[in-house]
């Protein structure tokens, strides 16, 4: 997400802005950008609460504020508390901008990125639905259609459309490449989700070049510890445990845990998608029992990280099928 400086809002003259909960802002956006996510999310808290004492006449201020207090707590993996603060923002945004300005558009990609990370398809395809057609009528060369394209052929993928997925990530990494860049933050998410649907279309030697462009980037520009790296270190391991090397796949799920241990401990949702990928390489092993206690793990986390039903569900078949094969009755269906 874009972090906003409370002083580029248009609506309202920079000397109107109380300089105490402007400078709680700015600190916060400097302790994001290096990395101390705990004390940018304390920063923009207490702006807010300045910003809230002063009333009406600043909700414009609040709004920007609870969007950077939003990506602060995506980043710690607290997903619900973030969607929840730009549920706010958005609807602020709506009433005093309406839906074409930028930071509305803004608002609203994040939000749906993070409601199909929750697993609530319907409320980002309501999201999606609307954004789109504004970003391709308003910002067709934008990097944020790009986002929003991925988004689209992420709910498709959520929502059992796999073959409906590949033109509108296709077309996201040709649009992030030239707006951002072949080595940007949002190329590296269209190489993700294009990945992906080659992934889950059966077409893994197509995948796994396109995950480990996607981890190149990020190692680059984020850090080799964060845990979009986790996360894909964990799925090209899926794709080489499919060639055979199921001791190579497991060694490279425990990698990613132990960066998740290392920079976010409550991210819930990594966390318990690799559970579920290294569930699968030690079903593949005969390792039944390691595998059912990998899958307690994650229906434990999707429960406590609210997940929508349909992961859940999900979570719960793959935990029968291994306790089902533990029992010599059918083959696990460890497909996530």
């Amino acid at each position: 997400m874009k972090h906003l400086s409370v002083c580029l809002f248009a609506l309202c003259c920079a000397a109107a802005q109380p300089e105490t909960a402007r400078d709680l802002n700015e600190r916060g956006l400097a302790a994001y950008e290096h990395g101390d996510t705990a004390a940018a999310e304390h920063l923009y808290r207490e702006a807010i609460a300045k910003w809230q004492e002063m009333g009406d006449g600043f909700i414009a201020h609040l709004a920007i504020t609870r969007m950077n207090l939003a990506d602060a707590l995506a980043a710690q993996g607290r997903r619900a508390e973030a969607a929840s603060q730009l549920e706010q923002s958005l609807a602020v945004f709506r009433r005093t901008l309406g839906v074409r300005d930028w930071r509305t558009l803004e608002c609203m990609n994040t939000l749906a990125g993070l409601e199909l990370s929750l697993g609530d398809n319907e409320h980002a395809a309501l999201l999606i639905n609307e954004e789109l057609p504004l970003e391709r009528a308003l910002f067709p060369s934008g990097a944020r259609t790009a986002i929003a394209l991925t988004e689209l052929a992420t709910l498709r993928l959520h929502t059992r459309k796999a073959a409906e997925a590949l033109a509108p990530a296709e077309e996201a990494l040709a649009l992030a490449s030239k707006a951002a860049g072949e080595d940007s933050l949002n190329a590296a998410l269209a190489y993700t989700v294009l990945a992906e649907v080659y992934r889950i279309g059966n077409q893994p030697g197509r995948a796994l070049p396109l995950y480990r462009r996607a981890r190149d980037i990020y190692e680059k520009r984020l850090g080799a510890q964060h845990p979009r790296v986790a996360s894909l270190l964990g799925q090209e391991a899926l794709l080489i445990a499919g060639e055979g090397k199921v001791a190579t796949a497991a060694d490279q799920i425990q990698q990613a845990l132990a960066i998740l241990d290392h920079s976010c401990p409550s991210c819930d949702y990594e966390r318990w998608t690799l559970d579920c990928n290294l569930a699968q390489v030690r079903a593949q092993q005969g390792e039944y029992a390691e595998a059912e206690r990998l899958l307690e793990t994650a229906v434990a986390l999707s429960t406590r990280a609210q997940a929508g039903s349909n992961e859940t569900a999900e979570l719960q078949q793959a935990l029968d099928d291994v306790r089902a094969k533990e029992r010599g009755q059918e083959s696990p269906r460890l497909n996530r």
